[in-house]
């Protein structure tokens, strides 16, 4: 099931008191619940749904309220003024993950509307959602939604919130409102939809959007941290990511606006958390990190590549207090490094460690996959083998070092969305190695469940017939027993697909040619390396930015 709320019921006029920030809420005509479906520690970590909540409380008729997951799984009723789930006008659903999935048959009851779609009538709620897992492929959940906002909803969401006060004002029949709206870019109504393309919609201007915290939280997985995302997308072409394939061509915060955010968060915070898939990436990241020196934040950076660190970009983290530096070498073989197109030997990034030990950062923290194609024992193996040089490499600064094992899911709309995925008994058996090993060199690994990555790629490469399996699943039926009452065969969706099989996620269109994806797969099988997408440096002709003449073609 997905992971347990973690939210005790009652808590919410005491987690307001924790917030800190500017309250953009106020009452609105269109009262809308912005609800997370898990809890509270982790929905107020995504940046992402803080931003749509600002968005919405932006329009003048509009009132935003959010709602979350209590201890028990329950809706907590609204932060914002104790409302129910119930009395809300739209629920509109945030989604991050597969897994949470299972979560939203639960929220519909209580909001006491019809579980599909089709079934909705004039005085229920008109259910909309979005974020990166239904964005990606909507289907294992599309007769539970009235309508999704595909991709990034910034550009769109004004015009939206229009379209729904109208709706509200006038009456309009709904099945009417939810057919005008299906011809919006971006829009997917499971309802009214033949088979046209959903185009993925993009932000063209990060600065525009302002991509920061509204609350810091003592209460959320950052605590009391102010987040900014400097850098949207990443295009360093890493075959399973679908936060580079899904976000072509990567954009950048400014060094201004980041400054400015950053000052704006000062006021409630010192912590400031820089968020993107390749923060290193950014061309001036150094100059942004030393700015943040200057202003005296405390800085928090996510993951970054061994191979566009800097002397003097660590330099300045370490100066802004950053205490451990985070690095997904994601495989320890050669020869699966160039599979994924991942191709930083052990050499860089031991001598980045060395480096980020040097200029003061004394923990770290590795991120690597196991289940990837083409994957053996050996290959397993040089996950311990290396974690076992860095280990002896830190032994003279006495830091601390974490790593993290996930399972490798196929995602949609990458390279690898049509490998297989290997099965839980030989993900459970590497698991169970690798913690062994590991143990050995006193380095602990956080629980990871195989049967959890069965399930998020099953929902990951899921279709319709998975509806009845989630409600199934939510009502307390146990998930193996829920497939057999279904039907489903679990293998005909994790394993190998043929490039010409069809997808059910093939109508939504992120802008990248799948004529590319189906060469970079097998560029993956043939072990070659396709060179970044960079605008004005590197292209690789992927479609993202219109160039679609695939460099793969040219040569």
């Amino acid at each position: 099931r997905a992971r347990l709320p973690e939210v005790e019921q009652g808590r919410e006029e005491e987690i307001i008191r924790t917030e800190k920030g500017e309250r953009p809420f106020k009452p609105g005509e269109l009262k809308i619940a912005l609800i997370y479906p898990n809890t509270y520690r982790v929905g107020m970590s995504s940046l992402g749904y803080q931003l749509i909540y600002r968005l919405m409380n932006r329009h003048p008729d509009v009132g935003c309220e959010r709602i979350f997951l209590d201890e028990k799984g329950q809706p907590t009723p609204s932060l914002e003024t104790g409302r129910r789930i119930s009395d809300f006008d739209l629920l509109a659903f945030s989604i991050s993950f597969e897994l949470d999935y299972f979560n939203l048959p639960k929220l519909l009851r209580r909001a006491g509307t019809p579980l599909l779609s089709r079934d909705r009538g004039r005085y229920d709620p008109i259910v909309i959602a979005g974020g990166i897992a239904p964005s990606l492929n909507p289907e294992p959940i599309a007769e539970l939604i009235d309508l999704f906002v595909v991709g990034e909803a910034e550009p769109l969401l004004p015009e939206l919130l229009d379209r729904f006060l109208e709706w509200k004002r006038r009456r309009i029949d709904r099945n009417g409102l939810l057919r005008s709206l299906s011809s919006l870019p971006g829009v997917y109504v499971p309802l009214f939809h033949e088979g046209e393309r959903v185009r993925w919609l993009r932000a063209p201007d990060l600065d525009e959007v302002r991509p920061c915290s509204v609350f810091a939280s003592s209460d959320a997985e950052f605590s009391d941290m102010w987040l900014i995302e400097l850098v949207r997308g990443c295009g360093r072409g890493c075959r399973f990511c679908a936060a580079d394939f899904s976000h072509r061509p990567p954009r950048f915060l400014s060094v201004e606006t980041a400054l400015k955010l950053a000052k704006e968060g000062l006021r409630f915070t010192r912590k400031i958390g820089l968020l993107g898939a390749t923060i290193s990436d950014h061309p001036e990241i150094e100059e942004i990190a030393w700015g943040l020196v200057r202003m005296g934040c405390r800085i928090s950076a996510a993951s970054l590549r061994a191979d566009s660190l800097t002397p003097s970009l660590l330099k300045a983290l370490a100066e802004g207090g950053h205490r451990t530096l985070t690095l997904a070498p994601e495989t320890a073989d050669e020869r699966l490094k160039r599979t994924i197109n991942k191709p930083i030997g052990d050499d860089s990034l031991l001598r980045a460690i060395e480096t980020a030990l040097s200029a003061g950062i004394p923990n770290i923290k590795l991120y690597f996959m196991i289940g990837l194609p083409g994957e053996g024992a050996d290959e397993v193996e040089s996950i311990a083998g290396l974690v076992g040089e860095v280990k002896k490499l830190m032994r003279p600064w006495g830091g601390k070092l974490s790593v993290t094992i996930s399972p490798f899911v196929p995602k949609p709309h990458t390279p690898l969305q049509w490998a297989g995925m290997e099965d839980e008994k030989g993900l459970s058996e590497k698991l169970r190695f690798l913690r062994r090993e590991l143990g050995r060199l006193k380095v602990e690994l956080p629980s990871t469940s195989a049967r959890l990555a069965i399930l998020e790629g099953l929902l990951s490469r899921g279709d319709r017939k998975l509806t009845p399996f989630i409600i199934d699943v939510a009502q307390g039926i146990p998930w193996r027993q829920a497939l057999k009452r279904n039907k489903i065969d679990i293998d005909l969706y994790l394993g190998e697909k043929g490039v010409g099989d069809p997808l059910p996620w093939d109508f939504i269109d992120v802008g990248i040619d799948k004529g590319f994806l189906i060469e970079e797969y097998r560029r993956s099988k043939a072990g070659e390396i396709t060179p970044r997408c960079l605008p004005g440096v590197s292209c690789p002709g992927c479609g993202g930015c219109g160039f679609s003449r695939s460099i793969h073609r040219s040569r």
